[in-house]
């Protein structure tokens, strides 16, 4: 059964239980009370017939003690109470009717019950009429009877079964409007409820972004408010999982970038090895040069998972020399220079720089080839190192292109290219600033580019306090 019916039921046995209580309570207690009236007044009338009876039979002076002559007298009195004779009988000690006015049986239960001469009552149907009977002792001529009366209540019956009759109409003609007025309360406090099951509904349909529009201030308003918080959180949990998904795209257009430029250099000093005559000093060199970018790409591999996967934000650091450093950048990255034929000048003040070297290389590495790619061909690339204000400044300064004033900032962004035609035509894929960025977040350094159009671009990385000076 759906809320709303199982809403709309209760609400109805509500109504019709109050009423039904409310309506019993109220025609029963008004019962209650007339008939404690009544048999106050059965009690009443009893006493006066009594005191009547004492005081006829004294203003007879000869003997009456005869039973007969008791019911001769007694047939001569009339008692009556608000235009009406008082029903009313004489019994003997033992019970039996001496005389009676009225109909009485001729044994009485009451008798059995009287105790300390009090007065006794009970209220008995007689064919369709009810009367409350009441009995008390009496005393004529030293002689013991009982008097006992009976009064007509069958009007207080009649009465409530009038009311019950009124009420049972008015049940009839309340649930008839009741029906109307709980369904259209039901549906009044089920409408919120139902927005929130189509939001509920939106939001399994991947539409996790929707949100309710809350009106009152009610517990109902409270898990719309909830729903609508959850939905924020979904939905930023969601982003998150998108990025995440995102991010193992990147790092594998990134390991793909980053596959590039060892392997050029491996490529490059390959060829060198096959196509030349070198002597052994050289052959040893370039060898090794081999070697080391093939074991730089085995770390970088790993480096960047760690960075671009895993999210970690920070690296291992270590003492690095920068004439050490810079030396090979500049020998990794002359064969693929040379192919351009773009001069590297390097002005490195001697230091001591605490950095991660091969992710450190990467971002030079980038750096170098955003610069090529800007350049074309014979052009120039200048890279210096030195200290200011204890920090490590490394700029890198081409005459390329350049790149618009609106577009720096989102350079750093996973595939966003300036200019999309030559950056494929020189295989690039947008994915070289978004690897130097996270690398320089995670030495905890910062890279500032100013670029002017046409004339070229200057990038500056700034280690804070992780140098010693030579």
């Amino acid at each position: 059964m759906k809320f709303f019916w199982k809403l709309y039921f209760s609400l109805m046995i509500l109504l019709c239980s109050c009423f039904s209580i409310g309506s019993y309570i109220l025609i029963q207690g008004s019962f209650n009370n007339s008939l404690k009236r009544e048999m106050n007044t059965a009690y009443q009338e009893n006493s006066i017939i009594c005191s009547t009876l004492k005081n006829y039979t004294n203003w007879y002076e000869e003997d009456i003690e005869d039973i007969s002559r008791i019911q001769e007298l007694l047939a001569t009195v009339t008692v009556q109470s608000f235009d009406r004779n008082i029903m009313f009988c004489l019994r003997d000690k033992s019970g039996d009717v001496v005389f009676q006015n009225d109909h009485f049986s001729h044994s009485s239960s009451l008798i059995k019950n009287l105790k300390n001469n009090q007065k006794k009552s009970i209220l008995k149907k007689t064919s369709s009429k009810y009367y409350v009977y009441t009995i008390q002792p009496v005393s004529i001529r030293s002689n013991p009877f009982y008097i006992e009366n009976k009064y007509d209540v069958t009007s207080l019956f009649q009465t409530r079964s009038r009311q019950i009759q009124t009420y049972l109409k008015s049940t009839v003609v309340l649930l008839s409007l009741g029906m109307v007025l709980v369904y259209m309360i039901s549906s009044w406090l089920m409408k919120p409820i139902k927005r929130l099951s189509q939001g509920l509904k939106e939001v399994t349909q991947d539409n996790v972004y929707s949100q309710l529009e809350v009106t009152g201030d009610d517990e109902i308003a409270d898990v719309m408010n909830d729903f609508n918080s959850m939905s924020i959180h979904l939905s930023q949990t969601l982003d998150e999982l998108n990025e995440t998904i995102e991010k193992q795209k990147i790092f594998i257009g990134d390991f793909s970038h980053e596959l590039k430029t060892p392997l050029t250099s491996i490529i490059g000093y390959g060829d060198l090895i096959r196509s030349k005559k070198l002597s052994e000093e050289e052959l040893i060199l370039y060898s090794n040069a081999i070697v080391e970018e093939g074991k730089r790409l085995e770390k970088i591999s790993m480096k960047l998972m760690d960075l671009t996967v895993l999210k970690q934000d920070t690296c291992t650091m270590s003492p690095i020399p920068t004439t050490l450093f810079f030396d090979q950048i500049q020998q990794g990255m002359q064969p693929l220079l040379d192919q351009h034929h773009i001069t590297l000048t390097m002005d490195i003040s001697p230091s001591t720089i605490y950095m991660d070297s091969d992710l450190m290389k990467t971002v030079l590495y980038n750096l170098i080839d955003n610069s090529r790619k800007a350049i074309g061909s014979n052009g120039h690339i200048e890279i210096r190192g030195f200290i200011e204000d204890k920090n490590y400044h490394i700029t890198l300064t081409d005459n390329g292109c350049g790149i618009p004033k609106e577009e720096i900032d989102k350079l750093t962004q996973a595939f966003y290219m300036v200019d999309k035609s030559r950056s494929r035509k020189n295989g690039g894929a947008g994915l070289g600033l978004s690897i130097v960025d996270t690398i320089i977040k995670a030495h905890h350094a910062s890279m500032h580019i100013n670029s002017v159009v046409n004339q070229g671009t200057t990038i500056e990385i700034i280690l804070g306090g992780s140098y010693e000076t030579s």
